[in-house]
């Protein structure tokens, strides 16, 4: 078969598409094929290095032990036979035919089987595609699949293209609105005669302080099921929490740890699974910065469970990880925080399981470490958030025990300052900016056993079954 590219002038595309013919040939006179994907009721036949050398999540499929996966037939769920059948043959020849009609579950199965360059293919006709039809399913798909390209396209489409008298048009717009989460109280309280239509049921009511009883806040259950040991993320613009932890199964040991993608969109999962990272730890930091995960220090697991110093590293671009310039010392139970693209670790235990004051700063564009001021208080598992360009560190576990001091680290003059002491001494806390108020969510604390005057037990505020607690 004649090739349409130049050897001499183009020697790299000339063997990439010698080798793409070679594996489709392979494949439709079935040479070699040692997997079938079952999709339904049909079979797909296929090679698992190609599979593999194309998609993360094959990749790492292949790899587990587990007997399920050493099988020739692979399972797939949740999609369609012709969205798989595509997918493969984009993987085999570089030809996909995309419509408006399966764009849209061509682009979710890219998502879940991590195939970049279909991913991109899928954004670029989207993006090309957009109309007044169709602008705020495409913004939407783009939050959900973690997609800020397509998601700010779509936008700026929105913004430009709208027309009309919005003050007149308002009356229409808010017909289709149903406050989901708020209480009917409100609304009797603020809204006059204004009718309320329903009220979520089943929503659960956090117990809040004095100072906000005048916000109508409610908890929603969320029916998935986490990690016992967990490190949230929230990115910055998508609606998404990262997921990071260990799952502790009966009459075993703690298990590998699989980072996980949630929407926050619905309250039911609509995320995926992302390849384990290769080391297995605990008491981790975690920060995004210029489209990446960092994964920072923690204890070691198999090896005696030793401090690291190591920095792992997730694309979400790629769906791969990497490995970053370790941390000039070994730390667990620290704080990891971003700031204008720049990774920020603070405090934490070193190796002797003494506390640190260490504060250094890592600047993925320069692949650097700085070392920064060190903490007024040697503390590790403390809350920690950025508050109007500030980091704000509350509570944690000193040499001493718990400790209910707070301190704020100005970025600027590279200066800690001693704050307002927290009403409790508590750690593992969990510190949030929002609204121009910062909040502190959980934790453990020191509690007066009931029954037995003068003696203390830890109580987890979430984490034992306790009520969830929420204070200022």
């Amino acid at each position: 078969m004649a090739l349409p590219v130049n050897p001499i002038e183009e020697p790299r595309m000339y063997h990439q598409t010698l080798l793409q013919d070679g594996l489709c040939d392979l494949l439709e006179n079935m040479k070699f094929v040692d997997c079938v994907l079952k999709v339904k009721d049909k079979e797909l036949p296929c090679h698992r290095l190609v599979l593999a050398a194309c998609s993360p999540f094959f990749k790492f499929m292949f790899q587990s032990d587990s007997e399920e996966c050493k099988k020739r037939e692979v399972v797939l769920e949740n999609v369609e036979p012709s969205v798989m059948a595509t997918v493969l043959r984009y993987i085999y020849t570089s030809d996909i035919n995309l419509t408006e009609n399966n764009v849209h579950e061509i682009f979710m199965a890219a998502n879940v089987f991590q195939i970049p360059s279909i991913f991109t293919v899928c954004v670029s006709f989207l993006r090309d595609r957009l109309s007044l039809g169709n602008c705020l399913a495409i913004f939407r798909l783009g939050l959900l699949l973690d997609c800020s390209d397509l998601a700010v396209a779509a936008r700026n489409y929105v913004c430009d293209h709208y027309q009309g008298d919005r003050i007149k048009e308002l009356p229409d717009l808010l017909e289709c609105v149903r406050f989901r989460l708020m209480d009917a109280d409100y609304f009797a309280e603020k809204g006059g005669e204004a009718q309320v239509d329903q009220v979520q049921p089943g929503a659960k009511r956090g117990r809040w302080p004095t100072t906000l009883q005048e916000t109508n806040v409610t908890w929603r259950l969320c029916p998935l099921r986490f990690p016992r040991t967990t490190a949230v993320l929230s990115l910055r613009r998508t609606r998404y929490l990262w997921l990071a932890g260990f799952s502790t199964l009966r009459r075993t040991r703690i298990n590998h740890s699989t980072p996980t993608s949630y929407s926050l969109t619905q309250l039911t999962r609509t995320g995926w699974e992302c390849p384990p990272s290769q080391r297995h730890g605990v008491l981790f930091g975690m920060a995004e910065a210029e489209n990446s995960i960092f994964v920072v220090g923690g204890k070691e697991l198999k090896k005696g469970e030793h401090a690291l110093d190591s920095v792992m590293i997730y694309d979400r671009h790629s769906f791969k990880w990497g490995e970053s310039d370790p941390l000039p010392y070994t730390a667990y139970g620290h704080a990891t925080v971003s700031h204008n693209g720049l990774v920020y670790v603070i405090g934490g235990k070193g190796a002797s399981k003494k506390c640190l004051r260490k504060v250094c700063v890592y600047n993925p564009k320069k692949f650097e470490w700085k070392d920064l001021a060190p903490l007024k208080t040697a503390r590790s598992l403390f809350g920690v958030t950025v508050h109007k360009d500030k980091i704000y560190v509350a509570t944690g576990v000193t040499d001493a025990g718990l400790t209910s001091t707070v301190e704020v680290y100005d970025i600027t003059s590279n200066t800690w300052s001693e704050f307002v002491d927290f009403p409790q001494e508590r750690s593992s806390l969990n510190l949030v900016s929002m609204g121009g108020s910062l909040y502190a969510v959980g934790g453990f604390a020191m509690m007066p056993q009931r029954g037995q005057p003068g003696q203390r037990g830890q109580r987890g505020d979430g984490s034992h079954g306790d009520e969830r607690h929420l204070e200022i």
